[in-house]
């Protein structure tokens, strides 16, 4: 998903919209001063994120799911709620906060109870009395990244831990579209490898160190773009009869105009070995990964009592089938087998060719006919209770309200306020502003692993540096006041 509009927004709402000023003298004053970031919470205790990241800074109250903490990122003052989930271990200080008391010596580091992947201790469902499977299934739809996200994911699967669930199923149809029609392959979403690579941990890391791990099946319907890289995060695949994968093809394509070719090529190297490295973790061929992503890979194979051997080169006999040639000169696709997801330049998966290579373990249209295809004709229950739709539903929801919030609603509300003449009218308007952008940060913050943590923490930085000068003018002003 491209956040270029998110520096837009800031730009737009700041541009013309001069902070309302004072004495000619006071204004002088303020455009040479130099705008400082918040002080620096004093360091007492150091989170450490799965993801490798590191912050230190206070810890100012715990729930069994949720860590409150202060720090500072990049100069930015920090103030916010992570998911347990996310954080790997804690490392406390020997300070104490206002609402902690001071941490034992003996205080292991290790976060135990806490860790988001064995999810604190919750009221569950007993299992079946009938010994029948808890199926629960999850129908991820809308658009890769955004609707379909980590942190409703997480949310309803968590759902179905409470639940008791033996099999999750999550039922897979991403919006693939394109200049208002059903976008074809050429289009290129392998950067959205990265956007996977927060979602699909939430269905393979984190579930494995559950005290109690489901199944958990990937029923692929529409699995193009950044989608097609979460069946790789699990080791049972299914198809619907009309199911497609790909989508992420032409990566030298993308690099073209990045850099020098030195830099081209390390880039193409970083991409090709992320999706290489999802692929093979989980058992899957990195021939299948290469095919899916590089134009100017030839792979054919050859199938032998369900025995799949690549070779990357044309096929040399009749028992050989091409899934990629290099798209060159007179074996280029045809735009229409392009967009009807039939071309060979790169790989597309159907159900039949995913079902031949051994990707998918079968090909279902229902939710009864994938049970009975995993080996569960009678003994299975599907969990009627859940709330994965109401869970996904609200996240889309109030996604779509935050980004219309921030593209209209706010800018019309900035517009709307009275500067006023009096000092007075002048301090309530710095109010009203600022409580606005306030509300702007809350909802890069909730929503930064849509508009991309840079991205986010960015126009976070620029909101600081807003509300910063608001508070020097509203000082100035004051001053002002008092000298008159």
């Amino acid at each position: 998903m491209s956040h270029r509009w998110t520096s837009l927004v800031v730009a737009a709402l700041f541009s013309g919209l001069a902070i309302w000023s004072v004495p000619a003298a006071s204004a002088a004053a303020a455009s040479a001063r130099v705008v400082h970031a918040a002080p620096r919470v004093n360091a007492q205790d150091t989170l450490i994120f799965k993801n490798g990241r590191t912050l230190v800074g206070t810890i100012v109250s715990e729930s069994p799911t949720t860590i409150r903490f202060k720090g500072e990122v990049n100069g930015i003052a920090l103030d916010t709620e992570f998911d347990r989930s996310e954080i790997l271990r804690i490392v406390r200080g020997a300070a104490t906060t206002p609402d902690r008391a001071p941490a034992p010596a003996t205080d292991p580091a290790p976060l135990a109870a806490a860790d988001p992947v064995k999810p604190p201790s919750a009221p569950t469902v007993a299992d079946d009395p009938t010994g029948k499977k808890r199926v629960y299934l999850i129908e991820l739809t809308g658009a890769f990244g955004r609707d379909i996200s980590e942190t409703p994911l997480r949310e309803s699967l968590r759902d179905a831990q409470r639940l008791g669930a033996d099999i999750v199923v999550l039922s897979l149809q991403a919006d693939w579209k394109f200049q208002g029609g059903d976008a074809g392959d050429d289009v290129t979403n392998f950067d959205a490898l990265f956007r996977a690579e927060k979602i699909g941990p939430v269905i393979s890391d984190e579930i494995e160190l559950w005290p109690k791990a489901p199944r958990v099946v990937v029923w692929v319907k529409k699995a193009m773009g950044g989608a097609a890289f979460l069946p790789f995060y699990s080791r049972d695949i299914y198809f619907s009869s009309d199911g497609r994968m790909g989508g992420i093809g032409f990566l030298k394509q993308l690099m073209e105009g990045v850099g020098d070719e030195v830099v081209r090529e390390k880039q193409y190297s970083l991409r090709l070995g992320h999706a290489r490295g999802v692929a093979n973790k989980h058992g899957y061929a990195y021939q299948i990964i290469n095919a899916m992503v590089v134009k100017e890979y030839v792979l054919s194979a050859k199938i032998e009592g369900g025995r799949v051997t690549y070779f990357e080169r044309m096929p040399e006999g009749p028992d050989e089938i091409l899934l990629t040639d290099d798209g060159e000169d007179e074996r280029a696709d045809l735009l229409k087998d392009v967009v009807a997801g039939e071309g060979n330049d790169v790989l597309t998966l159907n159900a039949k060719l995913a079902r031949d290579l051994g990707l998918s373990k079968g090909t279902v249209d229902t939710l009864e006919d994938l049970l009975i295809e995993m080996g569960h004709s009678r003994d299975w229950s599907e969990i009627k209770d859940g709330r994965a739709r109401q869970i996904l539903s609200r996240w889309s929801s109030d996604l779509t309200s935050a980004m219309r919030d921030l593209r209209v609603r706010i800018p019309q509300r900035l517009a709307e306020i009275n500067p006023g003449g009096t000092f007075q009218e002048r301090t309530r308007a710095r109010g009203q502003r600022k409580r606005i952008l306030q509300e702007m940060q809350g909802l890069f913050r909730k929503y930064q692993e849509v508009f991309g943590e840079d991205a986010a923490a960015q126009e976070i930085s620029n909101l600081s540096t807003q509300i910063e000068l608001l508070d020097q003018e509203q000082q100035r002003d004051a001053q002002e006041q008092r000298r008159r």
